[in-house]
């Protein structure tokens, strides 16, 4: 019953089976050959070889040469709670790490419609509720044929509303595009060769589609996870753009 609950307990911490029955076996016959612990286990020669590789790379077990042969050593127990503890010190240096993923995994995802510019206007101040002066409001530009005169006012307007709050406002549109937007002077704006996804917004860690086909529509979308891939879309294109 006792010897059962060692190798539990040895196997618990990360010994394998056979890493355990070779390491308990090399405690009670102290320094001595292989081919004694394969006696002794009853494990298949390439078994305990195998283990007694392991656990000499974890630190657990050394070895003697005498002439030719090698004879093996089991070291101390009372090492076995330091490699607990080291394991504990390397868990504890990643464990920022593993939150911060357990974050983006639990984090919200909600998803709003929103018809008519009103709705759109409604959209873009939820938006921008909880940002704050020096944010970046950034945006993929729609597409020329969908950029009406309305379309226009409509986000001129907009962008105005986030500047009075000091919120920077930048975006990204195609170079087939520039003569149509050359006067438009409410963002910053880059032109880029490269297909965009078009009217989408991001800030902070909502998205907002646009559609300006027959009645504007938006999809408010608030997702840590999405917004981030977005983000670093945005900012490459960004830094290719001129």
């Amino acid at each position: 019953m006792v010897s059962s609950m060692k190798e539990e307990i040895l196997e618990d911490i990360g010994f394998s089976k056979s890493e355990t029955v070779v390491y308990l076996a090399l405690l009670k016959l102290g320094k001595t050959k292989s081919g004694n612990v394969i006696k002794i286990t009853g494990l298949q020669s390439s078994v305990v070889h195998n283990s007694l590789n392991t656990l000499s790379d974890k630190g657990f077990v050394s070895h003697i040469l005498e002439g030719k042969i090698k004879h093996y050593v089991a070291l101390d127990p009372q090492l076995i709670g330091k490699y607990i503890d080291s394991k504990k010190q390397e868990f504890n240096a990643v464990l920022p790490e593993l939150k911060e993923l357990q974050k983006l995994s639990l984090s919200p995802v909600t998803a709003e419609v929103y018809e008519g510019f009103n709705g759109l206007y409604t959209a873009t101040l939820k938006m921008i509720e909880d940002a704050r002066n020096g944010d970046i409001y950034k945006y993929f530009a729609a597409e020329k044929t969908l950029l009406t005169k309305g379309a226009i006012e409509f986000f001129s307007k907009v962008d105005m509303l986030k500047k009075s709050k000091k919120i920077i406002v930048k975006g990204i549109a195609q170079t087939k595009d520039r003569n149509l937007l050359k006067d438009y002077t409410n963002s910053e704006i880059k032109f880029v060769s490269k297909e965009i996804p078009p009217a989408m917004n991001i800030c902070k860690d909502k998205i907002l589609l646009i559609s300006l086909s027959e009645k504007p529509t938006g999809i408010l979308i608030h997702s840590k996870e999405i917004a981030k891939q977005y983000h670093e879309l945005w900012d490459s294109l960004w830094k290719a753009s001129n």
